[in-house]
C-alpha cells in the first residue's frame, strides 16, 4: 500500500479513509517528524530511532506490535515466509503489549491519536475473538 502526504495528514487526524494502521506509515510518519526536528531532509523508510524522543518511539512500537499481532491473529501474510500463520498465545501477549503502552501515551498524545489507538486495540480485540471462536468451532 502507498502513501503520500495527504495521507499522512488524513491519519494524523484521525480519518482512515480504508487505510489500516500500519508501520510502513509509522515509519514514514515517524521519520518525517525526527526529520523535521533535526532540520534535515526526510528520507523515505529510514528513521533513526536513536533520535526519536519517548513518546514518538512508543508509538513505533504500538505500530510495529500492532503489525505483528495482526500476523499472529492470522489475518496478515508474513512476507518473510508468504504464509498467514496464527499463534493465539503470542497474539494477545501482543495485544496486552499494546494496550499497556497507548494507557502510558494517552496523557501525552492528542484527543485523535488516543482514538486511533482505542479504534486499532478493539479491531484488534474483536478480530482476535472472532479467529480464536473461529478455530474452536472447526475443532
Amino acid at each position: 500500500m502507498q502513501y503520500d502526504s495527504s495521507d499522512c495528514a488524513r491519519i494524523e487526524r484521525g480519518e482512515r479513509k480504508n487505510k489500516p494502521f500500519d508501520v510502513r506509515m509509522a515509519v514514514e510518519r515517524i521519520g518525517m517528524n525526527s526529520a523535521d526536528r533535526a532540520g534535515e531532509k526526510p528520507q523515505a523508510g529510514f528513521v533513526d530511532i536513536s533520535t526519536l524522543d519517548l513518546y514518538p518511539l512508543l508509538q513505533f512500537f504500538i505500530a510495529i506490535l500492532s503489525e505483528k499481532a495482526w500476523r499472529y491473529i492470522g489475518l496478515r501474510v508474513d512476507p518473510t515466509t508468504g504464509a498467514m500463520d496464527t499463534d493465539f498465545e503470542k497474539a494477545h501477549v501482543t495485544i496486552d503489549c499494546i494496550i499497556s503502552l497507548a494507557e502510558k501515551l494517552e496523557p501525552h498524545v492528542t484527543a485523535e491519536e488516543k482514538n486511533r489507538f482505542g479504534t486499532l486495540i478493539t479491531d484488534l480485540q474483536i478480530n482476535y475473538a472472532r479467529q480464536v471462536g473461529g478455530k474452536k468451532k472447526k475443532t
